[in-house]
C-alpha cells in the first residue's frame, strides 16, 4: 500500500515539473484568441499555453498504474470543484479499509463464534491484496477457521437401517437405494472441498458410501486413503445380526442401559461393555491421525493454511470420535446421534490436548461451538437428567475433563 502511494506522488511530482517545463518553453499549443497566462512577475514572454481547465486536467489525470487518481491533502482539488460529486463512490475504498484493518491486525470479518481464527489477523507477512485474493477464491468453510478440519461423515442407510436390524461391527449389511441416494448427494457437496486426506471403515458400508461419493463428485477426494480398523461400529458381539424388538424382549436390563443414561454400565453377557470399549478405539484413533497430521507438518501444523481430513465411520465410532476430542465421557453416548450420511466438522491441531471448535457441516449447517460451550451445555443436561431419572450417573465434572 505505502509503495502505491509512493508511486502516485512520484507520478505527479514528475508530470507537474514536464508541465511547467512545457509551460515556459512555450511548447503547449494555445489558440491565440486566448489571453497569455499570468506569472508573478507579468506576462511571460513567448507563452502560448493551453486553457487553465486543460492545464489542470492534464495535472491530475488518472496515473494508468494505479487506476485512480492522486488525492490532494486539501479537501478540494485544484480546479475548485469537490473531489467527488455528492452521490459517488470510490471502488477502492473497501479494499483500502480492509488493507487498513489487515496492517493494525483488526480482521474484517465477523466470526459466528469466539475462538475462532480468520485469515484476515492470522497471517503476518502477507499483503492485503493477496489475503484478499485467498479469501475470494476460497469457499466459506475453507476462509472461516484456520487449523486442522476433521470431517466425520457416516455411511447411508443400509438394508439393516430400514429393517430394524443391529449391525454393530458385523459386514453383511450393504447399502440401500436410498443410502446409495444419500451417498451421492454428500459427495455432490464434499466434492466442492479440497481435502487432503482421507480415512475409512473397513466395513462395507463405508466402504460403499465413500465410492458411491466419489463417483458423485467425479473425483478422489484425495491421493492418499488409508483404511482403519478401528474405525469400524461398535462391537456388539451377540447381538449382532439380530432384531431390536428380539433384543429388547431377551436381555430388558441391558437394553435399558444400551439406550439409557449410562451407557458406559451397558455389558453385554458375554462380560463385554462395548461403548467403554469405543472410547478407546476413538482415543487410539485420534492419535494415530494427528500424528501422522503433524508428521506431514513437520512437528506442529502452522496455522497458515487449512487442511482438512475426511473420516468415513459409523454413527457409534462418531459419535466416540467428537466425544473424545471434545474431551466428554462415555454419558455421552446417543447425546450427538449421526443421522445417515450427516457430516459433523471438527477443528483440531496436531499438539493441541483437545479440539477447539466444532459444528455440523451436512445435510444443515450449524454455528461453530467451542469446546467450552459444549462442556457448560452438557453439564446442564446431565444435571438435569441425572434429576429425572433413577439410573446412577456420573457427576457432571467428570463429563468434561480436562
Amino acid at each position: 500500500m505505502a509503495t502505491l502511494v509512493r508511486q502516485q506522488r512520484q507520478d505527479y511530482i514528475v508530470r507537474t515539473v514536464l508541465l511547467c517545463c512545457t509551460c515556459l518553453s512555450g511548447g503547449l499549443a494555445r489558440p491565440s484568441s486566448e489571453p497569455p497566462l499570468l506569472s508573478p512577475q507579468g506576462l511571460i514572454p513567448g507563452l502560448r499555453s493551453c486553457s487553465v481547465s486543460r492545464v489542470l486536467s492534464f495535472v491530475h489525470r488518472v496515473p494508468p498504474s494505479s487506476g485512480q487518481p492522486y488525492r490532494h491533502t486539501s479537501p478540494t482539488n485544484l480546479s475548485g470543484r469537490n473531489r467527488r460529486r455528492e452521490g459517488a463512490t470510490d471502488k477502492t475504498d473497501g479494499k483500502a479499509k480492509a488493507i487498513r484493518r489487515y496492517e493494525m491486525g483488526v480482521s474484517g470479518d465477523h466470526f459466528e463464534r469466539r475462538g475462532g481464527l480468520t485469515r484476515a489477523n492470522a497471517v503476518p507477512g502477507k499483503t492485503g491484496e493477496k489475503i484478499e485474493a485467498k479469501q475470494a477464491s476460497a469457499g466459506p468453510e475453507e476462509k472461516e477457521v484456520l487449523g486442522h478440519r476433521w470431517l466425520l461423515l457416516r455411511h447411508g442407510q443400509t438394508n439393516f437401517n430400514a429393517e430394524g436390524i443391529v449391525q454393530g461391527s458385523s459386514d453383511t449389511s450393504r447399502l440401500s437405494e436410498e443410502g446409495t441416494r444419500q451417498a451421492r448427494a454428500v459427495g455432490q457437496y464434499l466434492g466442492k472441498l479440497h481435502i487432503d486426506r482421507v480415512y475409512v471403515s473397513p466395513l462395507a458400508r463405508a466402504q460403499q458410501t465413500l465410492a458411491q461419493a466419489e463417483e458423485s463428485a467425479g473425483k478422489q477426494f484425495a491421493d492418499k486413503r488409508v483404511v482403519i480398523d478401528d474405525l469400524r461400529e461398535v462391537d456388539l458381539h451377540e447381538w449382532e445380526g439380530l432384531y431390536k424388538t428380539k433384543i429388547k424382549a431377551t436381555w430388558p436390563d441391558a437394553y435399558r442401559l444400551w439406550r439409557g443414561n449410562n451407557p458406559g454400565e451397558f455389558r453385554l453377557d458375554s462380560g463385554k461393555y462395548p461403548i467403554r470399549d469405543l472410547w478407546k478405539r476413538a482415543d487410539g484413533i485420534w492419535k494415530q491421525v494427528l500424528e501422522e497430521a503433524a508428521a506431514e507438518g513437520g512437528g506442529r501444523e502452522p496455522l497458515l493454511g487449512t487442511k482438512t481430513s475426511l473420516l468415513t465411520g459409523h454413527n457409534g465410532i462418531n459419535q466416540a470420535l467428537f466425544a473424545t476430542a471434545l474431551g466428554l465421557s462415555e454419558e455421552a453416548f446417543r447425546k450427538f446421534e449421526f443421522p445417515n450420511c450427516g457430516v459433523m466438522e471438527v477443528v483440531w491441531n496436531p499438539g493441541d490436548d483437545k479440539a477447539r471448535m466444532w459444528r455440523w457441516l451436512y445435510p444443515t449447517r450449524t454455528s461453530w461451538k467451542t469446546v467450552e460451550e459444549t462442556c457448560n451445555e452438557w453439564s446442564r443436561l446431565t444435571d438435569s437428567e441425572s434429576g429425572e431419572s433413577d439410573a446412577s450417573s456420573s457427576s457432571p465434572g467428570s463429563s468434561c475433563t480436562d
